[in-house]
């Protein structure tokens, strides 16, 4: 009896073992690809999850559903409720912000010189008055690119930790990817355009948003 008992208790360790050396996985259902979590020593590799997902599905979901920024804005100054129901998204209804993703052509007029820095930027046509603010780091806050992904769902993770470190990784592949080659903490680019696509989460009533910017070139350079 003693013996059927220990070879149970190997076999249940054996079990657990399996069950804590998966990878993550992709399954796809056909109508889009969700993601099946496992972990390696109960750790999520937020990183290597992003990266996975930023080039596939981040970036050509950010780009469809754009909004053109100067219309988001007036839409939301002039009737708030019917523009957030058409360009916004929230996963949860009740007391939670929408989330936005917006396009447009800018021209920088200063940059803070905080370590989480911000752009104000005028939306062409311009007028030389700012119409938003760019999130250019390299500290970047707030959860608006994780909160626009309608294929990331709070159910798909262990616990809180988890989602809020898949937010932090995609600021950190802005602060990375995206904006660093920029180097905006030089304080030399007053008067520089930018075409961008962006996250923006719409909080306060104020339609002064906030972008992170999930692409971003200078105007015409094609880089």
């Amino acid at each position: 009896m003693r013996i059927r008992l220990i070879k149970i208790a190997a076999l249940a360790l054996f079990v657990i073992f399996l069950a804590l050396s998966c990878t993550a996985e992709k399954i796809d259902t056909g109508r889009k690809t969700e993601v099946a979590f496992y972990f390696d020593n109960d750790k999520f590799d937020a990183k290597q999850y992003v990266a996975s997902i930023w080039d596939e599905s981040v970036l050509p979901h950010m780009t469809k559903n754009a909004a053109d920024a100067a219309e988001l804005i007036r839409g939301l100054r002039e009737n708030e409720a019917d523009t957030c129901e058409k360009y916004g998204y929230r996963a949860v209804k009740e007391n939670n912000p929408f989330n936005f993703s917006l396009k447009g052509k800018v021209k920088i007029l200063s940059v803070s010189a905080e370590s989480n820095a911000r752009a104000e930027a005028d939306l062409e046509p311009y007028d030389g008055a700012a119409d938003l603010v760019i999130q250019v780091g390299p500290i970047f806050k707030g959860t608006a690119i994780r909160d626009f992904l309608d294929f990331v769902k709070f159910e798909d993770f262990t616990n809180q930790v988890d989602f809020a470190k898949l937010a932090n990784e995609l600021n950190f592949k802005v602060r990375d990817d995206v904006v660093k080659k920029f180097d905006f903490k030089n304080g030399d680019h007053a008067g520089v355009e930018f075409e961008i696509i962006g996250a923006a989460t719409y909080l306060n009533g104020d339609p002064k948003l906030v972008v992170t910017p999930v692409a971003m070139e200078r105007a015409g350079s094609g880089n």
